[in-house]
């Protein structure tokens, strides 16, 4: 009689975990065919229970999902081969209404003496993906303020930039038209001084689409780009800064240095940040230096390194300076750096700091190589100084 009561407390305890569980639960016969389902799969798929049971879980699918199921299934019973069964993964969904959402699923086999079931356990991940994409927005936008800022701070350098070209190309027109007006224009010399100004105007044009590129705020675009090309554009941003200040910049390349999979901006920015942030570092310094290296990390993963010859930092300095507005520069905001790392974890990859006090700091962005090694290597840029 006891037993009789201890099960009955028992499936009444299963049946009221089932009940207020807040993931969908359904169990499934070996023909696919449901057998019961919990009020949170009702509530999630728009279903009442009567319309499920007895019927197909394929229902609950999107094609091309469902028309494959029942396939899968006769596969694992006859192979034992599993696809989702005691693994889990993320699927897509079909509501009553037609509407299809992400789910993750979770799927347990049970063998009874005559029979085998199996339950799915599915969590509706709708609120989860749009809050990624929030998420992303939100980071996106601070992105954008984090490049404008940097921009402004620059802006002195980069009217220079622009007006070198400009007035070069300026003086040899004139240089042109004088010999034109004064009979004296020889073909020769007309043809040098118009090719120059044509190399001039396209030196212009190309400072004002990298800039273009920076200030423009757009949804983030992955590609496959060539860190070596990254180096090369973005110090040319930063090159008249780097003159200004006399900071020598060695560069070194791995030779063959796989391609990354990235947003080409995205990583200018944060490659900015770096240099910009080296340069005020050694600004004081008796012998100011950068040097900037990519090479591989590993079997799976690029690393880029911004290394400069300043004073440093502390341990503590190490992890803070990625905190949103601390600062280590009198008139810094302190928001570069935690974009930077946020557009490096964003990315699947890592951005941090390491420094001995006194001989400089080193900050080490590392990203994953695209999954197929079929994708073109970064040229031999070996070695340069600047």
């Amino acid at each position: 009689m006891g037993g009789d009561a201890g099960i009955s407390e028992s499936r009444a305890r299963l049946l009221a975990i089932l009940e207020t569980a807040v993931d969908a639960i359904v169990t499934i016969e070996e023909s696919g065919v449901i057998e019961s389902v919990n009020p949170a799969a009702e509530r999630m798929f728009g279903y009442a229970r009567e319309e499920l049971v007895g019927r197909n879980v394929s229902m609950l699918m999107p094609s091309p999902w469902r028309e494959e199921h029942d396939h899968h299934i006769q596969r694992y019973l006859s192979t034992g081969e599993a696809r989702i069964i005691g693994i889990g993964r993320e699927v897509e969904a079909q509501r009553k209404d037609g509407t299809v959402f992400p789910a993750d699923i979770a799927v347990s086999e049970v063998r009874l003496p005559a029979r085998r079931l199996f339950t799915g356990i599915i969590r509706d991940l709708t609120e989860r993906r749009e809050m990624e994409v929030r998420a992303r927005l939100r980071l996106e936008s601070a992105a954008h303020t984090a490049r404008l800022l940097e921009l402004g701070e620059m802006c002195s350098g980069i009217v220079h930039e622009v007006n070198q070209p400009l007035t070069a190309i300026v003086s040899f027109a004139e240089a042109c038209l004088r010999a034109v007006r004064g009979g004296g224009a020889e073909p020769a010399l007309l043809e040098d001084a118009l090719g120059r100004v044509a190399e001039q105007g396209i030196h212009a044009a190309e400072i004002v689409s990298r800039l273009r590129g920076l200030v423009r705020k757009e949804e983030s675009r992955r590609e496959v780009i060539d860190l070596g090309d990254v180096i090369a554009e973005t110090l040319q941003l930063v090159d008249h800064e780097r003159r200004r200040r006399s900071i020598g910049v060695t560069v070194r390349c791995e030779t063959g240095l796989p391609a990354v999979n990235a947003d080409r901006v995205q990583i200018e920015q944060i490659l900015l940040n770096l240099l910009r942030n080296a340069f005020h570092a050694v600004e004081d310094t008796e012998c100011p230096r950068v040097w900037m290296q990519a090479d591989r990390s590993g079997t799976d993963r690029v690393r880029l390194v911004v290394e400069d010859s300043g004073p440093g930092l502390t341990p503590e300095q190490c992890e803070r300076v990625f905190e949103t507005f601390y600062t280590t520069k009198p008139n810094g905001l302190g928001v570069g750096l935690a974009i930077s790392r946020s557009i490096a974890e964003s990315h699947n990859g890592r951005l941090w700091a390491e420094s001995q006090r006194g001989r400089g700091a080193r900050f080490a962005l590392e990203l994953p190589r695209p999954p197929c090694d079929s994708h073109p290597r970064s040229p031999s840029h070996g070695k340069r100084e600047s």
